[in-house]
């Protein structure tokens, strides 16, 4: 891992691969913005079987993205933490390891926001308009100037933090939710304005 300031990117290609499994982006995500927890805990968080979790977590820890903490010697459960916060893939494009392990975790995260756009458009209560919409899904293509490029970087910089940040749920009408986005350049040409 390559240090930058205030995150960490992930570069080893062990790690980049590890993550190429939804469950596995799911666990970092809740462990980064949950801090330790027990399995049971985590299991919680993602809702999934505490069970489910345990050959994940042997992964993760084997590549070095989870550690065992100690947070409290009152317990017996072991915790697991993220080693570092936070936590970014590292692009390398000139590299066809990192650019087919980056690509197969875009590929996972894809499919997975794919499941749960279904399951919230499936259920009853989700909001879909209005200030307090929590689905939304859409495409949409145009031209940046490098302004308008630095503005949507801020933009979605700020929707990940404000995600990442987020360390207990609110006091009242919190839920947790996912941003997957994937924004590109289609094309390498440049339009002269």
């Amino acid at each position: 891992m390559t240090k930058t300031p205030n995150a960490v990117a992930i570069s080893d290609v062990r790690q980049i691969r590890a993550l190429a499994s939804g469950t596995r982006q799911e666990i970092i995500d809740a462990l980064e913005s949950a801090g330790p927890c027990s399995v049971r805990e985590l299991a919680d968080l993602i809702g999934r079987p505490a069970d489910a979790l345990y050959y994940h977590l042997k992964v993760l820890r084997r590549v070095g993205l989870v550690i065992d903490v100690q947070v409290d010697e009152g317990t017996s459960e072991q915790m697991v933490d993220v080693v570092a916060r936070p936590l970014f893939l590292h692009y390398a494009p000139k590299s066809r390891i990192n650019r087919e392990n980056v690509s197969a975790v875009v590929t996972a995260l894809t499919r997975s926001a794919d499941r749960r756009f279904r399951r919230a458009f499936e259920s009853r209560g989700v909001s879909v308009e209005g200030p307090a919409r929590e689905l939304w899904a859409g495409r949409c293509q145009g031209w940046v100037s490098d302004r308008d490029l630095a503005e949507v970087n801020a933009l979605l910089a700020n929707a990940v933090s404000i995600l990442r940040n987020r360390q207990s749920p609110p006091s009242v009408g919190g839920r947790r939710c996912e941003l997957t986005f994937v924004f590109a350049p289609l094309g390498t040409t440049r339009r002269a304005r």
